[in-house]
Order: structure tokens, then C-alpha cells, then sequence
């Protein structure tokens, strides 16, 4: 079977299915491409967490997990993060390609990034690089946090001030 061929089916898998997704890997089909990039950065007291290609941290969602969107009205204040229009995102630093990919939002109807089969997202309130504010928040029916490197989800609690606790 062709790539093309073997690509168009997998596509309209994908659409006939709006819930199942497909969580890409860097495969010849999909290649890495460096408009979206996922990276990693140190940040205090969290310790090295993925980060996008601005610095901003990215948050998973629990319940979410296994390429699944759950929380759809949080998407005003938790912005997944986009898919490039062609192939992948793109890895750096200690980033890894082979845990990138990505799932189809039932929202906006684009493709948002996953790591480790997980939906990736920045938080509104994260305004400027390093800054991780959306750590630990209960929200949504259930906790936004950050993803280590090895796609690991930290539970690491932070001081949110204004009443907000992680737990």
C-alpha cells in the first residue's frame, strides 16, 4: 500500500472518529516539523518540564490521557496547543520526538499536540517564559500539570496565592 494511500485512510479514520485519534509518531508520513517545537526547561521548584517552542509551560489534563479531550469548555483559559498543519511537532532539547504526536479536538476540530499519548496545553495566565501559574489547579474535574521530558506528569504542589492550592 502506498504512503498516500495508507495516509488517506488513517485521515479518514481519523474524521469518521472523532473521539479515537490517532497519536502520531515521527514516522516518514508525519516528519517533524519546526513551526510547532516542544522543548524543555528548568523550572523552579518543578525541575525540568516541556515547555513550547516560547518558553511557556505545557500542561496535560487529568482525566484526559490516551489522546481523549475532556475538558472542553476549559479550552478559554487551558489553549491546547495546535498542530503544525503538515507532520509533527518538532522536539528539542531534551524533548523526545518518538512520545510526540497528535489528536483530533472535537472543539475546534484542528489537531492538538499530545506527548505520551497525552493533549498538550499552555494556560492563560502563563505570560511570559518559566512562569508555570496553571501547576496543580483543580479545575474542570480534575488537576492541570506539567509533563516532565520523559512524559512523566509532575504532581509537584505549588503556592498559587489568591486561595488557589494544588493538591
Amino acid at each position: 500500500m502506498s504512503r498516500r494511500i495508507l495516509a488517506l485512510a488513517v485521515a479518514s479514520l481519523a474524521a469518521a472518529t472523532p473521539f479515537a485519534l490517532a497519536t502520531a509518531t515521527a514516522t516518514s508520513a508525519q516528519r517533524p516539523n519546526a513551526a510547532v517545537e516542544i522543548g524543555s526547561a528548568k523550572i523552579a521548584p518543578l525541575g525540568t518540564v516541556l515547555v513550547s517552542g516560547r518558553g511557556r509551560p505545557l500542561y496535560v489534563f487529568h482525566p484526559d490521557g490516551a489522546s481523549r479531550i475532556a475538558c472542553t469548555p476549559c479550552q478559554k483559559i487551558w489553549f491546547p496547543l495546535l498542530a503544525p498543519a503538515t507532520g509533527v511537532a518538532r522536539a528539542i532539547g531534551a524533548a523526545r520526538q518518538s512520545l510526540i504526536g497528535s489528536t483530533r479536538d472535537p472543539v475546534i476540530g484542528r489537531r492538538v499536540v499530545t506527548y505520551d499519548g497525552w493533549p498538550l496545553y499552555t494556560y492563560v495566565l502563563d505570560r511570559r517564559p518559566g512562569q508555570a501559574d496553571g501547576q496543580n489547579i483543580a479545575m474542570g474535574g480534575g488537576h492541570w500539570r506539567v509533563l516532565t521530558p520523559a512524559g512523566r506528569v509532575d504532581s509537584t504542589p505549588v503556592s498559587h496565592g489568591g486561595g488557589y492550592a494544588g493538591s
